[in-house]
């Protein structure tokens, strides 16, 4: 087995765009070296590695957090959004649709019917979760804007996640030994 490997092999392997090969070889998690030619390519053992951590990142539901970065940054493209200033009434604008969405998750948990589903009825638990994908959308549209790719967002999770494990919790309401049942009428 070949000890090195192009960079449009390593993209393939990884399920990423040729761009993103370079800014994990800029960040230091791809490592490279000179073939004979002189041609700049990637170690295979970096490429394994970060293959494996990068299988640990994904979930059972096998979407990768570039995967929706690629597929709301496809959406803005179709819709001409402009992205990427970063500027403060971007952002405002981007708040004020967060707010808009989350007045809908709320409305949705504090007005559906009880049923069997946590608590919720089906359609009440469809509709939960169609606010819910909205929020998560909007947020990702977001990071989008600000041009953070899934290595940002994952260490701004890290650091948050770290954070909140150093204190503590805050939200005592949540505690409990075992969650309540759902309720029906």
């Amino acid at each position: 087995m070949k000890d090195l490997i192009t960079k449009a092999e390593a993209a393939r392997m990884l399920g990423v765009t040729p761009t993103r090969i370079q800014a994990l070889i800029k960040k230091g998690k791809l490592t490279t070296r000179r073939d004979a030619r002189g041609k700049e390519q990637i170690e295979r053992k970096s490429l394994e590695e970060r293959l494996a951590a990068f299988r640990n990142e994904k979930h059972d539901s096998n979407i990768s957090l570039n995967m929706l970065l690629n597929a709301v940054r496809t959406f803005h493209h179709l819709n001409h959004f402009v992205v990427g200033t970063g500027n403060r009434n971007d952002l405002l604008l981007r708040l004020a649709l967060l707010i808009q969405e989350i007045g809908e998750l709320s409305e949705t948990v504090t007005k559906s019917s009880k049923g069997a589903n946590h608590g919720f009825t089906d359609a009440d638990w469809t509709a939960m979760q169609n606010e819910w994908g909205d929020v998560l959308y909007l947020m990702i549209g977001w990071a989008v804007e600000m041009g953070w790719d899934a290595d940002t967002i994952a260490e701004i999770f890290q650091r948050t996640h770290q954070k909140n494990l150093s204190r503590a919790p805050r939200h005592t309401a949540l505690a409990r030994t075992s969650p309540e049942p759902p309720t029906t009428e």
